[in-house]
């Protein structure tokens, strides 16, 4: 069963564009066809093509996989520096009390 009359030729077409698309093109172009083949399987008594459907899936999970990676590095650069700057005050409450006890004895 066949949802969409798309050709051969023209799926090739569709290929042959990306090299000359912007990157962001290209990843349409990408999704795109993986869309029409999840819909085209190459048994005419299946629904839907299953390998063009994890491709997808694969397709759309990636940008979120390293969204969420870029997302955690950032806040161990942010934890990083929190405890740099609670070190600093630390060493900062430690030279004032020294100054205030040297005051005092004084």
């Amino acid at each position: 069963m066949k949802l969409l009359s798309i050709s051969d030729d023209d799926m090739r077409l569709l290929g042959a564009l990306k090299p000359f698309l912007s990157p962001k093109g290209q990843e349409v172009i990408e999704i795109f066809s993986t869309v029409l083949n999840v819909f085209r399987p190459a048994n005419p008594e299946e629904k839907i093509n299953i390998e063009a459907l994890n491709s997808l899936l694969s397709l759309v999970a990636s940008p979120v996989q390293e969204e969420k990676e870029q997302t955690e590095e950032v806040d161990k650069e942010v934890e990083i520096e929190s405890e740099k700057d609670s070190s600093r005050a630390k060493q900062l409450e430690n030279l004032l009390n020294t100054l205030a006890e040297k005051e005092k004895e004084e």
